[in-house]
């Protein structure tokens, strides 16, 4: 086979013996390997001249990267940056661009595109991408409920005692014996759709097989680590879209309550759920009136699922309160042994363990939506613990333990499998939360090209947020009217400093895969008007010209 190579001295053959033995990589997925200090190409003719004719026709003369699968549309080395798009570009913050119009296979915009970045919640096309590659459309997270040593209530002849004429005591009618379990597994598999009614519903089997009492309650899940990833911001562990990830999952780990200001504006109560799984000390002040900035509640946590709510408050009206649970084993053992307790049944003993024992039968199941539901929820509303639920699920199919590092190398590997490598990239969680995470245009944009070209990825494309219909993009300043209402597809990433879009734009003739990576945001002073950002100005430049 003739051979396109940077090293003319090497054979397909020895390439694809050496990347065989060195990296068990497929032939088919041979792209750059490094032997020594020397990196080398290996694309057969055919392939490198179809990509050459295509490649960039915005610059023609720029030299193409010799570091992408060929599978990926290639890159030149050199920006290109078109007069439209150089008019438009910010000042003051750092930018990764590509466009690439997918109809005409043609380059539009290349700017800065291979600088790591902070991705933000963009980063969620990679854990969708890998999750749909490795799990499958018909996963499903399972809720186990299991009994072992268990006697179900019985109705028994009861007796006054007295012999009739037949020899045998008198019939009284009938009495009950109460059921009992000696032994009880609950197993999660940290469902991050869980919620307090679907638990009430396996639990239920119990109140109909006449369980008075459990000897003792295990709840189970798999060996984890950490239940937060390193890079977390600590002003955001106490708000409900950092909640800790863990195997047990009720209700989102979240506390939903509110503030309710006095009439008089002197005083303040704070409204929690009955369950009494947490307790929150009012200590907050009211100042009616005051600027909000200068006048803001805080919170921090003074024990196990304890808060301590103080600062300042400016206003009559109620406030809605978010607030994640600081230890998700409590969160449980809490919820469970309530829900057991309103069927009037009695607990002993409850603990944790990672295992159900041997021996126990299953009682009662429950199934999540299948993947594809839970993901285009994921996507659309941009909810970091299905993704970060995700994210270990991953983690424990290859080392039965649900830890961020080996969810990262488990992510990276399914990733690769794709043809995607992350050698420039890092992924310390799935959603992006972590201010760790870094990833390029680049990487962002062959997301794209793998969930546009490979049929079974195709409906991420559905998942995405569409621009002024729903998710993230429903009321997003810019987005609601033509020309990216209705045709804009796309992923948003933010957190201070950082807008960031990723995704797909039609127009009337073409078909466009976009990334724009925007870090370094400093927000507008209160009370100056806030513009579309540079994602809404970028892309309607971009369906205009």
């Amino acid at each position: 086979m003739e051979l396109f190579t940077s090293n003319a001295s090497l054979t397909w053959q020895l390439a694809t013996s050496f990347c065989k033995i060195k990296f068990k990589l497929k032939p088919k997925l041979l792209a750059a390997f490094a032997i020594g200090g020397c990196s080398a190409l290996v694309v057969p003719v055919a392939v490198a001249k179809a990509l050459t004719a295509a490649a960039v026709t915005a610059a023609p003369n720029a030299e193409l990267t010799s570091t992408q699968s060929n599978q990926f549309r290639p890159l030149p080395n050199e920006d290109v940056l078109p007069d439209w798009y150089l008019a438009i570009k910010p000042k003051h913050s750092t930018l990764g661009v590509i466009a690439w119009d997918l109809t005409h296979n043609q380059l539009l915009v290349s700017d800065n595109a291979r600088r790591a970045m902070l991705p933000a919640s963009v980063q969620k096309l990679l854990l969708a991408t890998a999750a749909s590659h490795r799990l499958g459309n018909e996963f499903q997270f399972k809720t186990r409920l299991y009994a072992k040593g268990m006697s179900p209530a019985s109705k028994s002849p009861a007796t006054d005692g007295k012999a009739n004429n037949k020899g045998t005591a008198n019939n009284k009618g009938t009495a009950n014996s109460k059921g009992k379990v000696d032994s009880l597994y609950l197993e999660f598999s940290g469902d991050p759709s869980l919620t307090q009614a679907q638990l009430n519903e396996l639990l239920a089997p119990l109140k109909g097989l006449g369980i008075a009492s459990i000897g003792s309650l295990t709840l189970v899940g798999a060996k984890e680590a950490s239940t937060k990833a390193r890079g977390w911001v600590w002003d955001d562990l106490g708000v409900c879209y950092a909640a800790p990830v863990s195997e047990f999952v009720i209700d989102e780990n979240c506390i939903r309550a509110y503030l309710v200001p006095a009439k008089d504006g002197k005083s303040s109560q704070v409204r929690l759920p009955k369950s009494g799984a947490v307790s929150i000390d009012n200590a907050l002040t009211l100042d009616i009136g005051a600027s909000p900035d200068a006048c803001r509640p805080e919170l921090e946590v003074t024990g196990e699922n304890q808060y301590r709510l103080y600062g300042c408050w400016h206003s009559l009206n109620r406030l809605p309160l978010s607030i994640a649970v600081s230890e998700p084993n409590a969160w449980a053992r809490s919820k469970v042994t309530a829900a057991i307790d309103k069927f009037g049944i009695s607990i002993g003993r409850v603990s944790f363990a990672n295992e159900v024992a041997s021996g126990a039968h299953l009682l009662s199941e429950h199934s999540s939506l299948p993947l594809p539901a839970l993901v285009t929820k994921m996507l659309k509303e941009s909810d970091n613990l299905i993704a970060d639920a995700f994210f270990k699920t991953l983690g424990k199919l290859e080392t039965n333990g649900a830890d961020f590092i080996g969810s990262s190398q488990a992510m990276e590997a399914s990733l690769a499998e794709l043809g995607l490598e992350l050698d420039h990239s890092r992924l310390l969680d799935g959603s992006g939360l972590s201010r760790y995470n870094l990833l390029s245009a680049q990487t962002l944009f062959n997301t794209l090209e793998l969930i546009h070209d490979r049929p079974e990825l195709n409906s991420l494309i559905e998942a995405l947020p569409i621009a002024g219909k729903d998710g993230t993009l429903a009321y997003r300043r810019g987005f609601g009217a033509p020309p990216l209402k209705d045709k804009v597809f796309a992923k948003t990433g933010s957190m201070q400093g950082v807008a960031n879009l990723a995704g797909f734009a039609t127009s009337k003739d073409s078909e466009i895969a976009f990334v724009v990576i925007e870090n370094g945001l400093v927000e507008k002073a209160e009370g100056k008007t806030r513009e579309p950002g540079f994602s809404a100005v970028f892309l309607k430049a971009l369906l205009s010209r």
